[in-house]
């Protein structure tokens, strides 16, 4: 994941140079005390700018929910589906990691610390629940076409791909709650749980 993580270099143009801005202002101030103004000094731009583009905070703070989505995709997609076992080990290690807890959050638990944070905001707003959503159908798709592939080449057991990729896509994102959220989480242990599961209910010995 790290070779994709956003935000690291030169801005493309001026909607990814807000995101960026957006990026390293909730960084510092976190979702409640985040304003068109932190993110203006950030970007070293006045607020007239950002309202050019944006009609206030939620409306920038949705497109950058959108932008961090996109990230996401890509680097799901970003695996070879005809290496299934390889793509489904990918994703798994990508979350599993001990660098998103606050201590040790590398710049790749960043991006997924704030996918967590504004994920949250679906609990009161409904146009972040429409957009989880189709992401979280997207991610499934892919995950079952990732096993769908796997039952094909014979490496993988014949389940219902659909309902094992929604299994999966709860079980981690259950797991990148506990580690964006607590100090420190068993995450060999886990690891290692969900790889005998995987070799138990998915995997072709």
């Amino acid at each position: 994941m790290s070779d994709s993580v956003p935000f690291t270099g030169d801005p493309a143009d001026t909607h990814e140079a807000i995101m960026h801005g957006t990026f390293f202002a909730l960084k510092e101030y976190g979702y409640a005390e985040l304003s068109i103004q932190r993110i203006s000094n950030e970007l070293n731009l006045s607020k007239s700018t950002l309202y050019h583009h944006f009609s206030g905070k939620e409306d920038l703070l949705l497109s950058f929910f959108d932008f961090l989505l996109d990230h996401l995709e890509q680097f799901y997609e970003s695996g070879s589906i005809n290496e299934p076992q390889k793509a489904i080990s990918d994703i798994i290690d990508a979350l599993l990691n001990e660098n998103i807890t606050p201590k040790k959050r590398s710049a790749e638990g960043e991006v997924l610390a704030m996918y967590v944070e504004l994920r949250s905001q679906a609990i009161r707003d409904a146009k972040y629940r429409e957009r989880i959503a189709k992401a979280d159908q997207r991610f499934i798709g892919q995950v079952a076409t990732i096993i769908n592939t796997g039952i094909d080449q014979g490496v993988f057991q014949a389940v219902e791909p659909e309902e094992t990729a929604e299994f999966l896509l709860a079980v981690l994102h259950g797991i990148l709650i506990q580690g964006t959220t607590r100090e420190s989480v068993p995450y060999q242990q886990l690891h290692q749980n969900l790889t005998e599961y995987l070799q138990a209910e998915l995997f072709v010995e």
